[in-house]
């Protein structure tokens, strides 16, 4: 008796797979199972490229950081703008180390402004770490980018930060809001 509900059982659950298999067979659940796999798939590649697209906006941000180089060409460019900017001066053969300097800079912003451009860099990121330093030092650089424009009659020397720079001025980073004082608990 106890094999004759032991098999009963088994060609229920038996019945039961086959059922579900013939309904996971059709054409519909097929295409169903495959989109969501497809869903899955395209939702992780953005995922693992947006956090790839931050460690790269991190290390170079680092890197600059780190580079001895670019802060001293940097601290360079603030003296040559406290100096004031001898412009005529900069783009003749006399004015070549300086200019070097200059372009050293710019350039660094320009490589990583085509970066975010591109989105290779995180847009976010480095506009929170060098909004001030980025727009402060266009600002100041603005006119020996015009001139050398001009002076070498081409218009694409450093777009991709000018371009940086406009969209930053129209959509300006906000500052923290600062937390709400606490009340003076102590009574007088």
């Amino acid at each position: 008796m106890y094999f004759q509900v032991t098999w009963m059982d088994l060609h229920q659950a038996s019945s039961w797979w086959h059922t579900l298999l013939d309904i996971l067979s059709t054409i519909w659940i097929q295409n169903l199972i495959l989109a969501l796999t497809a869903a899955i798939g395209i939702l992780t590649l953005r995922s693992s490229s947006h956090q790839e697209r931050r460690r790269a906006t991190v290390d170079v941000l680092l890197h600059t950081l780190d580079d001895a180089e670019f802060q001293k060409a940097r601290s360079q460019v603030l003296a040559l703008i406290k100096a004031g900017l001898d412009i005529p001066n900069l783009l003749s053969e006399a004015g070549l180390a300086n200019r070097k300097i200059l372009l050293h800079v710019l350039s660094r912003y320009e490589f990583i402004a085509a970066g975010v451009r591109e989105g290779a860099f995180d847009e976010k990121i480095y506009k929170r770490m060098y909004y001030t330093n980025v727009i402060t030092d266009w600002d100041k650089l603005e006119t020996f980018v015009r001139e050398l424009r001009i002076n070498r009659n081409n218009n694409t020397p450093f777009q991709e930060l000018q371009r940086l720079v406009r969209k930053w001025k129209k959509h300006p980073l906000k500052a923290y809001k600062s937390p709400a004082q606490p009340k003076n608990l102590s009574r007088n």
